[in-house]
């Protein structure tokens, strides 16, 4: 199992992982939006005390977290699932929160 330097909980690993991929996900808008059902499930079993997610909010949840993460642990996090030779100066922190932008 990976080692997860950005979060610590499975709640942490969503927005984590959410925020990773935002970037490609909502380049594509035909893609639907992300499963806030099972998000909402996943933070309040980890006990999440802030707001949840909701169609409306979701992307300013997100974005709030991802401001708070160390981005060169992301890009670890990422690199092991990212084809080999891959330049992932795309993936920053503010190519991220441009796309996550309402």
């Amino acid at each position: 199992m990976p080692e997860w330097h950005v979060a610590d909980s499975v709640a942490e690993r969503h927005f984590g992982l959410l925020g990773q991929c935002a970037w490609a996900y909502l380049q594509m808008p035909s893609w639907p939006e992300p499963n806030l059902t099972l998000l909402g499930n996943a933070l309040q079993q980890t006990g999440w005390k802030e707001a949840y997610p909701t169609s409306d909010n979701w992307r300013e949840v997100v974005r709030g977290r991802i401001r708070g993460f160390d981005w060169n642990r992301v890009v670890a996090d990422v690199r092991p699932f990212i084809d080999q030779g891959t330049n992932l100066d795309i993936l920053s922190r503010e190519n991220v929160l441009r796309v996550l932008e309402p």
